[in-house]
């Protein structure tokens, strides 16, 4: 089944998404007034047996024979949840030069590019992906070395294709439970390229009567993947990565999310969320039920506040589980954000915060302290 749109019209060019048209050749005419760059997006599904889709399009001012596309095969598909197209020009003209499955849309590529066939300027890339995500408002959030484009179930909520030298953009999206399409689009002028791309959900419900702070339970979970990801969160999506655990690794349990479906486990000084489908857990051991709204990360302290605040200048920091960049990130303080100092390292180079409940250490170079403050005031917390 397929849908194709050009330059985001409504209704659709081409529309069999829910009406099955097996082996099928579909066509449609669409009338160019001018020579420009224009948006042609195809959507597809596969519902059963065989998939595949061949797609076409041609000038009828030429007079051309139709399309004659080869026999179906079957094309193995895997890797990651984005697929990336990089293309050796900042316009996303012609056909891509590289097409990968990648894990994240975040990269640093500095004066290099992301593949050998990409010049390291004067490229554009495009990550599409569909993810499953629940009721709730989302805040996207980007920071790009040069320009970007989000849209979202084809409606552009990001639109900054400009040269920029390290700006962030945010959009909030209020989105249904189900599936949703995402396509980030991103060019390179000159200079360092970098793209950071982050979805964080807001939510706001009140977690269930029956969940508790965690805490050892006395049960541990062995891992049965050869390697799993420990998250902050219990979602896939949403959750980040804080460390990863190896196979027949034991670690212990201190609670689990109200379906049981993801362990909260203490991994060495993090404590963090990995999949229930990936580890073997102690039987005959009562397991409660803790919050699977709030992030996990370092070991939680009761925060002191200090009365003091830091301001995220001139960029979006990173906020992490211990002081240092080899610690796991936990979230984003975006740019011109504040959040509580609660604490530092004893040469100040780091900041203890606590960001709207998120409890984690930012750089001092770039999470800037109010002015006149007497430092001695905030205890030394790491």
């Amino acid at each position: 089944n397929v849908r194709v749109f050009f330059d985001f019209q409504q209704p659709p060019l081409i529309d069999t998404f829910n009406t099955a048209r097996v082996n099928a050749l579909v066509s449609a005419d669409v009338v160019v007034e001018r020579e420009a760059i224009y948006h042609i997006q195809v959507d597809y599904k596969e519902i059963t047996d065989a998939a595949f889709l061949f797609f076409d399009f041609a000038n009828l001012a030429t007079n051309p024979s139709g399309p004659n596309f080869d026999t179906p095969v079957n094309i193995p598909v895997s890797g990651g949840p984005w697929t990336a197209q990089y293309y050796a020009n900042d316009g996303l003209v012609g056909d891509p030069v590289a097409i990968l499955s990648v894990d994240r849309i975040s990269q640093n590529w500095g004066s290099g590019s992301p593949q050998p066939s990409v010049p390291a300027d004067f490229f554009s890339a495009r990550w599409t992906s569909v993810l499953t995500l629940e009721n709730d408002t989302y805040t996207i959030t980007t920071r790009v070395d040069d320009g970007v484009r989000v849209f979202v179930n084809g409606n552009i909520v990001i639109d900054q294709w400009n040269i920029a030298d390290g700006a962030t953009y945010t959009a909030d999206v209020a989105l249904q439970a189900g599936a949703h399409v995402f396509i980030v689009e991103y060019f390179e002028a000159t200079g360092d390229a970098f793209v950071e791309f982050d979805i964080t959900r807001r939510a706001q419900a009140e977690p269930p009567s029956n969940v508790n702070q965690p805490g050892v339970t006395g049960a541990t979970a062995t891992v049965t993947a050869f390697r799993l990801n420990v998250r902050s969160l219990p979602n896939p999506v949403t959750g980040e990565i804080l460390t990863r655990i190896n196979r027949n690794e034991t670690y212990d349990v201190l609670g689990q999310n109200v379906n049981g479906s993801w362990y909260l486990l203490q991994v060495n000084n993090i404590r963090g969320w990995v999949s229930g489908a990936y580890v073997n857990v102690t039987p005959g051991i009562a397991i409660p039920f803790v919050d699977d709204t709030t992030q996990a990360g370092a070991n939680p302290s009761q925060p002191v506040a200090t009365g003091f605040q830091v301001t995220a200048t001139p960029y979006t920091v990173n906020i992490r589980t211990g002081p240092g960049t080899q610690f796991a990130r936990l979230s984003r303080l975006p740019l011109g954000r504040t959040a509580e100092v609660i604490g530092r390292t004893i040469n100040n180079l780091w900041w203890q915060i606590d960001y709207n409940g998120i409890v984690g250490w930012v750089s001092s170079d770039f999470a800037i302290i109010d002015a006149n403050v007497d430092i001695n005031r905030i205890p030394v917390t790491g």
